[in-house]
């Protein structure tokens, strides 16, 4: 993850926050980057059925990308 990132989730209050993880990268997926991010933020409700979408894909990842927020409940 990049420093920014980190330093977004240690300066952020999360208490009582939900948090849906999506990325889009070259290749590596989430790889560790859940349970990173469950250390830094445990007093949020995460959602660890996170999206990844390879950059290749993005430009036709609708379809996917909605399954996944119903998947989730966030929208039906």
């Amino acid at each position: 993850m990049p420093r920014a990132v980190y330093t977004f989730f240690e300066d952020t209050d999360f208490s009582g926050k939900n948090v849906y993880l999506y990325t889009s990268t070259l290749g590596s997926g989430f790889a560790r980057t859940i349970s990173g991010i469950q250390k830094l933020i445990p007093e949020a409700g995460l959602c660890t059925q996170g999206l990844h979408v390879a950059s290749s894909r993005i430009a036709n990842a609708a379809k996917e990308i909605d399954a996944w927020l119903k998947k989730v409940g966030l929208i039906k």
